[in-house]
């Protein structure tokens, strides 16, 4: 078998960039704690612009990922 079926190269996110919306909370936080701990730059969306800051410092000190907040409805066109 190749190497590229291993799953730790299937699978691995360090150094990718993701965008995870809902990611303050739920399923999301979940989705997005995972992509940081395991390395990748995460951009997390939220309406509420405090809970989006606050989760997203939290989550980069996690490493050895980063994570990035843009508050925002994405409901919203304007937004």
């Amino acid at each position: 078998m190749s190497s590229s079926m291993h799953t730790s190269s299937l699978f691995d996110v360090k150094d990718k960039v993701v965008l995870v919306t809902g990611g303050s909370r739920g399923i999301g936080l979940m989705i997005a704690h995972g992509f940081v701990v395991n390395g990748a730059k995460v951009y997390i969306s939220s309406r509420s612009a405090k809970v989006c800051d606050k989760v997203a410092e939290e989550l980069s000190k996690l490493g050895p990922g980063q994570c990035i907040s843009i508050p925002a409805d994405l409901q919203s066109l304007d937004e």
